[in-house]
């Protein structure tokens, strides 16, 4: 909190002010729990520092007849504060009262004085500079008062600015103080308008609210309907027919949200009544509503989620959401209720005429699985990109109604415009181009195109405009499913009756042409019995063979659902003409591109392998026919300069769900090109049945092919009549890694998160390997079970994984400390409502994982008092039990992600903990405290001090790893900076994980700077970061995992520049998780090369972006960092990044250089003198460093 003063400004005397009156008890309503007779909502400075008690007297009086108190204050004449930033005695309002203000709020404070000395009072400041005037007090009552703008606040992103209500008294003085007022007029929301955030006014009801939606359709009219929703991490709208929309308003003391969703596939909707999270389970279509009373903080994010048939939970609350449902045969709504006292965080009273926060999300499964979640806000989690609401004490007009959308549906509306002027100028050559590579443009269709481009010319209205846009967004999915034509040469057409593709009857002739859609085709054909033909797609001989036979077939055989693995695969004379039994059938699989929706692979472009280097490819192994199959083979072209490894099938393991059971290499169809055929056996489930099964092909490149030289890997599937016509994917070959060992930067991947299938090969231990090339590209933190020598011989750091001793005394090692535990049922967590015993099973609704393990936690109470020293000692020796297993792991990590929970498992509730909860609450000696009654009335209070005692526990846990010679390292999520702020001091190596499931790039540097502020205020020197490349997760649904970009395709090479980015805000390092595909260690390597050449810089600097000045580039694409070296100079480097496809020229000038200094570009030109102006060139997709030092 920075507190800065500058003299009063403008003052006036008294008079009516146009604004509406803040609730900050001005009459000086008592607090029974208070000893020092301090108001309600109203804090005393002199409580935090014990030895002025006795030099501040307060004395409330008795109400006067008009119900008004008076409150006296005296202060000793030799009152004295040690206190640089306050030198007199300072009195004013909570926490909870914290003005939230913005460009041209209007304030009026006003009170009655009387007594003897001065009095100062005033807007303290935070972040901002504070507002005071100052007073002669006289013997009798007085009004004072003063007004005051806010024209030139310094606010936050949001142009939001921070303010609290002072008085403050000299030493001498005694100053009675009576009918405080404070009045605002209200200028948010129109400022927050032109900050770029969307205002939304709630209106109040005209009616009750109906039972049912449909009868209480009518009460909405005139309420306002906010529409535009963003698809999470892009920044693009969803489809029109999967928009939503939504209204609020309030009526009563409840507030009302109405949710409107669009949705094509009605029948799809999904729901869970038992076990469902934020729909990332894959189970629940549902909506979320956030309220937060500051922009951009997430302590203050009231969080409610609800899913399709109403089940639902919130972060502040253990009350479910009464709502209403509504479905339709084309939409679902509903209808969400909550009680405005029990709305925001720390039941906090919503207030008329304030600006809130909010956000309203949707879940939507029956979508692209990548792009399920959208919000009115790109992002759902950014508070900071919150939009404004305002409850307004009124039932609005058709005017305001329709003047409120035009406002807040500005940018979704803008966009329907430019979309239909797009339309409506796209002419045939505009179509052709387009789309005629798909195969889908033929004349009917270019004609249905045209009709839509001069439609789009004359729509006027935003319905006539969403209703072109729709159309059009159909016609391109439509015209982008390709079709192409295949020529299929027949040998004896006369000996066949008919021919299908699809169902449909073609022509039979020697050469019949064929046309393919994307994805599965069957071709079927009907001979006379035991006719001897061959079919072959020309140019592919892999589909001659490939055919089932039958004397029968039924009515469907020609239908893709047919079922037919039971018919036998044909049998082939010498010339490769299969025998017909009268009725042959062949699945054909084709595919436009690479990345389509049937392909194996991760999503990306081009594919990467590295020089003298491991290359892994995780491959999902699923069939894309309706019906499962026993097994599959997986064929792929690759250099002859690659190799591969013996498979050992005697071992197993969890890397892979289904290993090769036979390969076979053979001469590629190309010169320098080897064939690999990977066999696997098992139950191959249809595309879309999860989990699919998947296997990992580990390929080591020699350094005999050129770096940037391209190729192309030929890849298909197979099984029995199933044919996959061969696909072929851009490669590139990368140089050798080149990274180097950070010192004091931590860059760290996951072993078990890898999957490198090591323990099923036989003439190499390929994790060994792999080990290497993690060290080559410089990541020095490794978690890994097995030990490894290598780690002795460098200076990276081998870390033991586990959730012990946080998550349960029993977690992964049952002795010392469990035993312990065990034996001493002080130590012992009672669980929530008591049915689950500890050490037993966990509940019926939780995973039986948990099973004996999270129900063997701890008494946070006993380990953080009585027992702190047995839990050290005990917890030691356990990790000392540890490391015999890995005698050289340097670091202990512990997963968190916990929090405290009113479920079966949420612990610990035990009468310890209720005593000292009471004590931190304030609660009566009394008050009878069961579970039910904290989990309904004081949820709040007890999560803040669960916290407290979980930030603790993080330091006992630290003291036992410590005198093990081990750093504790400890990740919980950078979304609850309530925990860090209660752990700071108690983790060597605090790592939040920020961004975490989104890119470290331009548009999450606002998060991660926003994060790095706390975290600093916090006490945390340095933290780590984390990103999420593809292949972090165990399973093998490799097309819906995230690619860590905005452009939907996996882009290694930003791998580079996001850890940079990463590490110049947390000054720590990052998590990277993910496997090595493309190339990922390369460009790892390529950012530990960077960041060590710089590390002082990056580990000792602090952040002023502005200290460059330039019309080409700015935050968040340009960062700089400033320190003091040894010697005391100045050293600066500036980070330029480029998110675009092209190389970009930039002209900067850095501001405030010292004479005499120079600059160097990272790896490119040294003293360049001229460092004030320089004109550089960033290439494509990456950052150019300039490091400006004293010559």
């Amino acid at each position: 909190m920075k507190k800065m003063f500058i003299p009063a400004l403008v003052f006036s005397a008294f008079h009516l002010f146009a604004g509406g009156e803040l609730a900050i008890n001005g009459n000086f309503q008592p607090n029974p729990r208070s000893k020092y007779s301090i108001p309600l909502s109203w804090h005393s400075q002199h409580t935090e520092y014990k030895k002025d008690i006795d030099k501040v007297k307060f004395t409330l009086s008795e109400p006067d007849a008009k119900g008004i108190h008076t409150l006296t204050i005296a202060v000793s004449p030799d009152y004295k504060k040690d206190v640089k930033s306050w030198k007199n005695f300072c009195f004013f309002t909570t926490n909870t009262k914290i003005l939230q203000t913005v460009k041209g709020d209007e304030f009026m404070v006003s009170a009655e004085v009387a007594g003897k000395g001065k009095l100062r009072y005033g807007f303290l400041g935070y972040g901002t500079p504070g507002v005071t005037k100052m007073i002669e007090v006289t013997k009798n009552f007085q009004k004072h008062s003063f007004e005051w703008t806010t024209k030139n606040v310094k606010g936050d992103a949001s142009g939001k600015a921070y303010y609290r209500l002072y008085f403050e008294f000299f030493p001498g003085s005694s100053i009675q103080i009576r009918d405080v007022k404070l009045l605002k007029k209200n200028a948010a929301g129109k400022e927050a308008l032109r900050a770029g955030f969307r205002y939304y006014p709630v209106y109040k009801l005209p009616g009750n609210a109906a039972d049912t939606i449909e009868k209480d359709l009518p009460n909405w009219a005139n309420i306002p309907e906010g529409k535009g929703f963003l698809i999470n991490k892009l920044d693009k709208f969803q489809d029109i027919d999967r928009q939503s929309s939504f209204k609020i308003a309030h009526r009563d003391g409840k507030l009302y949200v109405l949710i409107r969703c669009r949705e094509p596939y009605m029948d799809q909707v999904a729901a869970n009544q038992d076990f469902w999270r934020d729909g990332m389970e894959g189970k629940n279509d549902s909506v979320e509503f956030c309220i937060s009373s500051a922009r951009g903080i997430n302590l203050a994010h009231s969080y409610n989620l609800i899913n399709s048939i109403g089940v639902s939970k919130r972060n502040i609350s253990n009350k479910k959401i009464p709502c209403a449902i509504l479905r339709g045969k084309d939409y679902w709504m509903i209808r969400l209720c909550f009680d405005l006292d029990d709305l925001l965080i720390n039941h906090e009273k919503i207030e008329f005429n304030k600006d809130y926060y909010f956000n309203v999300g949707r879940t939507n499964l029956t979508a692209d699985k990548k792009n399920i979640f959208s919000s009115i806000s790109r992002e759902f989690g950014q508070t900071k990109a919150f939009q404004v609401l305002e409850l307004l004490d009124k039932i609005s007009t058709e005017k305001e109604k329709r003047e409120a959308e035009e406002a807040f549906n500005g940018r979704y509306e803008s966009f329907l415009s430019t979309e239909c002027t797009r339309i409506a100028k796209s002419d045939s050559s505009f179509w052709k181009k387009t789309y005629s590579t798909y195969g889908r443009l033929d004349e009917s269709r270019l004609q249905d195109a045209l009709k839509l481009s001069r439609e789009a010319a004359t729509a006027k209205t935003a319905q006539e405009k969403e209703k072109i846009v729709s159309s059009f967004q159909k016609m391109d999915v439509l015209l982008r499913d390709a079709q192409k034509e295949f020529s299929l040469i027949v040998s004896h057409p006369d000996k066949v009756k008919n021919l299908f593709i699809n169902g449909k009857k073609v022509p039979v002739a020697q050469k019949t042409l064929l046309s393919l859609k994307q994805g599965p085709n069957t071709l079927c054909a009907e001979t006379a019995p035991g006719e001897k033909v061959s079919f072959m797609v020309e140019k592919h001989p892999e589909t001659r063979t490939a055919w089932r036979t039958s004397k029968t077939a039924p009515a469907n055989w020609k239908d893709l659902n047919f079922v037919d693995t039971k018919w036998p695969m044909a049998e082939c004379d010498e010339n490769g003409n299969i025998i017909s039994q009268g009725y042959a059938r062949q699945i054909l699989v084709w595919e436009n591109r690479h990345y389509g929706n049937w392909g194996p692979f991760t999503r990306t472009r081009k594919w990467n392998f590295v020089n003298d280097s491991l290359n892994t490819l995780k491959i999902q192994l699923d069939t894309p026919t309706p019906f499962p199959l026993d097994e599959l083979v997986f064929a792929l072209e690759v250099p002859s300069s690659f190799r591969t490894f013996q498979r050992d099938m005697s071992k197993k393991g969890t890397a892979t769900s289904l290993r090769a059971m036979k390969v076979t290499k053979s001469a590629g169809s190309r010169k320098g090109f080897d064939r690999y055929e990977f066999l696997y056996q098992g139950k191959i489930k249809p595309i879309g049945q999860n989990p699919p099964a998947g296997s990992y092909i580990v390929f080591q490149a020699d350094n005999s092919m050129k770096p940037g030289s391209e190729f192309e890997m030929i890849y298909s599937r197979s099984s029995g009549n199933l044919v996959e016509l061969a696909q072929k994917m851009p490669c590139r070959i990368l140089p050798p890694i080149n990274g180097r060992i950070p010192k004091k930067i931590y860059i760290e991947t996951w072993m078990y998160t890898h999957n490198l299938p090591g323990n099923y090969f036989k003439d190499v231990d390929i994790r060994e390997l792999d080990m290497r090339e993690r060290l080559a590209a410089g990541i020095n933190m490794q978690g890994e079970e097995k030990y490894y020598p290598l780690y002795g011989k460098t200076s990276a750091k081998q870390v033991i994984l586990t959730c012990y001793p946080i998550w349960g005394s029993g977690w992964s090692i049952k002795k010392h400390f469990y035993n312990y535990v065990k034996e001493h049922q002080e130590a012992q967590a009672r669980f929530f409502g008591g049915t689950v015993k500890w050490g037993g099973k966990a509940d019926p609704g939780s995973p039986r994982y948990k099973d004996y393990r999270e129900t063997t936690q701890v008494c946070p109470t006993w380990a953080t008092t009585t027992g702190k020293e047995d839990y050290i000692r005990m917890v030691a020796a356990d990790i000392k039990e540890m490391r015999k297993k890995q005698p050289h792991a340097k670091i202990f990590f512990n997963n968190w992600e916990g929090w405290p929970s009113a479920e079966p498992l949420g612990y610990c509730f035990c009468d310890k903990c209720k005593e000292h909860f009471r004590k931190y609450a304030s609660l009566p000696a009394d008050l009878v405290l069961t579970d039910e009654v904290i989990k309904d009335r004081y949820w709040k209070k007890w999560y803040d001090f669960r916290v407290l005692l979980d930030g603790r526990t993080a330091g006992l846990v630290k003291k036992a790893a410590n005198s093990q010679g081990m750093k504790y390292f400890l990740y919980h999520q950078y979304a609850y900076p309530e925990y860090w702020k209660a752990a700071a001091g108690n983790i060597d190596i605090p790592y939040h994980g920020c961004p975490g499931s989104s890119p470290a790039d331009s548009r999450t540097q606002e998060i991660m700077d926003h994060v790095a502020k706390y975290m600093r205020e916090y006490g945390y020197k340095f933290y780590m970061g984390q990103i999420f490349n593809p292949g972090w997760h165990w399973d093998f649904r490799v097309r819906s995992h995230s690619v860590n970009s905005h452009s939907g395709f996996f882009e290694p090479e930003t791998t580079k520049t996001q850890i940079i980015r990463a590490v110049a805000s947390n000054r720590g390092g990052i998590s990277v998780w993910g496997s090595n595909f493309s190339g990922a260690f390369y460009y790892i390597g390529e950012a530990t090369r960077a960041l060590v050449t710089y590390e002082d810089i990056f580990t000792e600097g602090e952040r002023k972006d502005a200290l460059v000045k330039s019309k080409d580039i700015a935050y968040p694409n340009c960062l700089v960092i400033v320190r003091k070296n040894p010697a005391g100079k100045e050293e600066r480097l500036v980070l330029l990044f480029n998110e675009s496809e092209e190389a970009k020229t930039v002209e900067i000038e850095n501001i405030a250089l010292p004479k005499k200094y120079i600059a160097e570009i990272y790896e490119g030109k040294k003293g360049l003198k001229d460092a004030n102006k320089l004109s550089l060139s960033i290439p494509s997709k990456d950052v150019l460093m300039l490091c400006i030092r004293e010559k």
